[in-house]
């Protein structure tokens, strides 16, 4: 005679599947996943990896801005539309009035009217926080 399941015992066996993995899942859930408190209580272990993009990208975006500022004339020269003479007159005028409080004061320096300006605005700013 053939050792064969009923169809009782079929379910049955399905039936135990079925709860194993939904306790499993259940478990899971619970003990394996940070509670709101656990999360508080130890933030830099529980991250969002959305929120480690977004930071990634801005501080890369704000590592690759140059800071009017503080920047060197090979700095500046990467500027589009800023050539040596105007770099100079850049760090001539910073020099003079002090640092720029605004990426807009570019605009009061001799050479760089808005046409030009608008062609490196989104490249330069005048401080950079990263933290």
């Amino acid at each position: 005679m053939k050792d064969r399941l009923s169809f009782t015992n079929k379910i049955n066996k399905y039936l135990i599947i079925s709860l194993l993995v939904i306790g499993c899942g259940l478990w899971y859930s619970t003990y394996r996943q940070p509670s709101k408190i656990q999360f508080v209580q130890n933030s830099e272990k529980y991250y969002n990896t959305v929120d480690i993009a977004e930071k990634f990208e801005t501080e890369m975006y704000l590592e690759n801005l140059v800071n009017i500022n503080i920047a060197t004339k090979e700095e500046l020269m990467t500027l589009n539309g800023i050539g040596e003479i105007t770099a100079d007159k850049i760090i001539e005028y910073r020099t003079l009035n002090g640092d720029f409080e605004d990426t807009d004061e570019l605009m009061n320096v001799y050479g760089i009217g808005e046409k030009t300006y608008e062609k490196f605005k989104d490249k330069v700013t005048v401080s950079l926080n990263l933290k």
